[in-house]
Protein backbone atom coordinates (compact mmCIF):
# COMPACT_ATOMS: atom_id res chain seq x y z
CA UNK A 1 0.00 0.00 0.00
CA UNK A 2 1.37 3.42 -1.00
CA UNK A 3 1.62 6.10 1.69
CA UNK A 4 -0.67 9.11 1.29
CA UNK A 5 1.31 12.16 0.19
CA UNK A 6 1.06 15.55 1.88
CA UNK A 7 -0.86 18.08 -0.17
CA UNK A 8 1.73 20.25 -1.92
CA UNK A 9 1.36 24.00 -1.76
CA UNK A 10 0.26 25.62 -5.00
CA UNK A 11 2.34 28.81 -5.15
CA UNK A 12 0.20 30.30 -7.93
CA UNK A 13 -2.98 29.91 -5.88
CA UNK A 14 -1.22 31.21 -2.76
CA UNK A 15 -0.07 34.35 -4.59
CA UNK A 16 -3.44 34.92 -6.27
CA UNK A 17 -5.31 34.52 -2.99
CA UNK A 18 -2.89 36.69 -1.02
CA UNK A 19 -2.84 39.42 -3.67
CA UNK A 20 -6.62 39.48 -3.91
CA UNK A 21 -7.03 39.91 -0.16
CA UNK A 22 -4.07 42.30 0.06
CA UNK A 23 -5.53 44.56 -2.63
CA UNK A 24 -8.89 44.55 -0.87
CA UNK A 25 -7.30 45.45 2.48
CA UNK A 26 -5.16 48.10 0.79
CA UNK A 27 -8.34 49.58 -0.69
CA UNK A 28 -9.98 49.66 2.73
CA UNK A 29 -6.92 51.38 4.24
CA UNK A 30 -6.93 53.92 1.39
CA UNK A 31 -10.66 54.57 1.92
CA UNK A 32 -10.03 55.16 5.64
CA UNK A 33 -7.19 57.55 4.81
CA UNK A 34 -9.40 59.47 2.40
CA UNK A 35 -12.15 59.65 5.02
CA UNK A 36 -9.68 61.14 7.50
CA UNK A 37 -8.50 63.59 4.83
CA UNK A 38 -12.05 64.73 3.98
CA UNK A 39 -12.85 65.09 7.69
CA UNK A 40 -9.60 67.12 8.09
CA UNK A 41 -8.52 65.02 11.05
CA UNK A 42 -5.35 66.03 12.88
CA UNK A 43 -3.29 62.96 11.97
CA UNK A 44 -0.62 63.65 14.59
CA UNK A 45 -3.00 63.97 17.54
CA UNK A 46 -1.99 61.32 20.09
CA UNK A 47 -5.54 60.06 20.71
CA UNK A 48 -6.32 59.83 17.01
CA UNK A 49 -2.98 58.14 16.28
CA UNK A 50 -3.77 55.39 18.79
CA UNK A 51 -7.30 54.92 17.44
CA UNK A 52 -6.03 54.87 13.86
CA UNK A 53 -3.36 52.30 14.78
CA UNK A 54 -5.98 50.01 16.35
CA UNK A 55 -8.32 50.34 13.35
CA UNK A 56 -5.53 49.71 10.83
CA UNK A 57 -4.24 46.68 12.74
CA UNK A 58 -7.79 45.34 12.93
CA UNK A 59 -8.20 45.65 9.16
CA UNK A 60 -4.81 44.09 8.45
CA UNK A 61 -5.16 41.20 10.89
CA UNK A 62 -8.72 40.45 9.74
CA UNK A 63 -7.55 40.34 6.13
CA UNK A 64 -4.59 38.11 6.98
CA UNK A 65 -6.82 35.69 8.86
CA UNK A 66 -9.50 35.57 6.16
CA UNK A 67 -6.97 35.13 3.35
CA UNK A 68 -5.03 32.39 5.09
CA UNK A 69 -8.10 30.48 6.26
CA UNK A 70 -9.55 30.60 2.74
CA UNK A 71 -6.28 29.36 1.28
CA UNK A 72 -5.99 26.64 3.92
CA UNK A 73 -9.54 25.39 3.48
CA UNK A 74 -9.88 25.77 -0.31
CA UNK A 75 -6.44 24.76 -1.56
CA UNK A 76 -4.83 22.79 1.27
CA UNK A 77 -7.74 20.52 2.28
CA UNK A 78 -8.10 22.24 5.64
CA UNK A 79 -4.51 21.62 6.78
CA UNK A 80 -1.66 24.08 6.52
CA UNK A 81 1.86 24.07 7.88
CA UNK A 82 3.13 27.06 9.85
CA UNK A 83 5.53 28.16 7.08
CA UNK A 84 2.78 28.16 4.46
CA UNK A 85 0.41 29.97 6.80
CA UNK A 86 3.11 32.56 7.47
CA UNK A 87 3.77 33.04 3.76
CA UNK A 88 0.08 33.57 3.00
CA UNK A 89 -0.41 36.04 5.84
CA UNK A 90 2.84 37.90 5.14
CA UNK A 91 2.19 38.40 1.42
CA UNK A 92 -1.38 39.53 2.14
CA UNK A 93 -0.33 42.14 4.70
CA UNK A 94 2.69 43.29 2.69
CA UNK A 95 0.56 43.93 -0.40
CA UNK A 96 -2.03 45.86 1.65
CA UNK A 97 0.53 48.00 3.46
CA UNK A 98 2.56 48.66 0.33
CA UNK A 99 -0.48 49.65 -1.75
CA UNK A 100 -1.87 51.97 0.91
CA UNK A 101 1.56 53.44 1.67
CA UNK A 102 2.32 54.17 -1.98
CA UNK A 103 -1.11 55.72 -2.46
CA UNK A 104 -0.56 58.03 0.51
CA UNK A 105 2.81 59.15 -0.84
CA UNK A 106 1.40 59.83 -4.31
CA UNK A 107 -1.75 61.49 -3.01
CA UNK A 108 -0.01 63.89 -0.64
CA UNK A 109 2.76 64.79 -3.06
CA UNK A 110 0.77 65.03 -6.28
CA UNK A 111 -2.64 66.18 -5.07
CA UNK A 112 -2.13 68.10 -1.81
CA UNK A 113 1.55 68.58 -1.05
CA UNK A 114 0.82 71.10 1.73
CA UNK A 115 -1.27 68.71 3.83
CA UNK A 116 1.51 66.94 5.72
CA UNK A 117 3.59 70.10 6.34
CA UNK A 118 0.42 71.68 7.75
CA UNK A 119 -0.09 68.66 10.01
CA UNK A 120 3.48 68.97 11.27
CA UNK A 121 3.01 72.69 11.98
CA UNK A 122 -0.16 71.96 13.97
CA UNK A 123 1.69 69.27 15.89
CA UNK A 124 4.50 71.74 16.66
CA UNK A 125 2.00 74.29 17.93
CA UNK A 126 0.37 71.64 20.11
CA UNK A 127 3.76 70.64 21.58
CA UNK A 128 4.94 74.17 22.38
CA UNK A 129 5.56 74.52 26.08
CA UNK A 130 5.55 70.74 26.56
CA UNK A 131 9.21 70.37 25.58
CA UNK A 132 12.19 72.67 25.23
CA UNK A 133 12.51 74.76 22.07
CA UNK A 134 15.66 72.87 21.08
CA UNK A 135 13.93 69.48 21.43
CA UNK A 136 10.90 70.73 19.52
CA UNK A 137 13.09 72.20 16.78
CA UNK A 138 14.98 68.91 16.34
CA UNK A 139 11.74 66.92 16.31
CA UNK A 140 10.13 69.23 13.74
CA UNK A 141 13.22 69.07 11.52
CA UNK A 142 13.21 65.26 11.61
CA UNK A 143 9.51 65.17 10.81
CA UNK A 144 10.03 67.51 7.83
CA UNK A 145 12.82 65.25 6.55
CA UNK A 146 10.61 62.20 7.03
CA UNK A 147 7.89 63.51 4.73
CA UNK A 148 10.20 63.94 1.74
CA UNK A 149 9.07 61.54 -1.04
CA UNK A 150 12.21 59.37 -1.15
CA UNK A 151 12.33 59.11 2.65
CA UNK A 152 8.64 58.22 2.71
CA UNK A 153 9.16 55.55 0.05
CA UNK A 154 12.11 54.03 1.93
CA UNK A 155 10.22 54.11 5.24
CA UNK A 156 7.07 52.66 3.65
CA UNK A 157 8.96 49.72 2.14
CA UNK A 158 10.86 48.97 5.33
CA UNK A 159 7.84 49.37 7.61
CA UNK A 160 5.67 47.24 5.30
CA UNK A 161 8.22 44.41 5.30
CA UNK A 162 8.80 44.43 9.06
CA UNK A 163 5.24 45.07 10.20
CA UNK A 164 3.71 42.46 7.91
CA UNK A 165 6.38 39.94 8.95
CA UNK A 166 5.78 40.41 12.67
CA UNK A 167 2.01 40.23 12.30
CA UNK A 168 2.27 37.16 10.07
CA UNK A 169 4.42 35.36 12.65
CA UNK A 170 1.70 35.88 15.27
CA UNK A 171 -1.36 35.31 13.10
CA UNK A 172 0.08 32.14 11.55
CA UNK A 173 0.48 30.50 14.93
CA UNK A 174 -3.30 30.60 15.36
CA UNK A 175 -4.28 29.65 11.81
CA UNK A 176 -2.03 26.70 11.07
CA UNK A 177 -3.82 23.42 11.28
CA UNK A 178 -2.15 20.05 11.53
CA UNK A 179 -3.64 16.94 10.02
CA UNK A 180 -4.46 14.78 13.04
CA UNK A 181 -6.10 11.99 11.09
CA UNK A 182 -5.07 8.40 11.65
CA UNK A 183 -3.66 8.19 8.10
CA UNK A 184 -1.38 11.19 8.67
CA UNK A 185 0.65 9.13 11.13
CA UNK A 186 1.79 6.91 8.27
CA UNK A 187 2.88 9.59 5.79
Amino acid sequence: MEPIQDKKINIKELLNNSHRYGLTMGGILIALGMLYYVMDVNMLNIGFSILNFVINMGVIITGMVLATIKFRDKYMDGNIKYANSFLSAWITAFVALLISGLFVILFYWLFDNQYMPKQIEEFGAMMEGKMSEDQLSIMMERMQEGIQPLNQLKNTLLASLVESGILALIVSAFIRKKDNSFESNFR
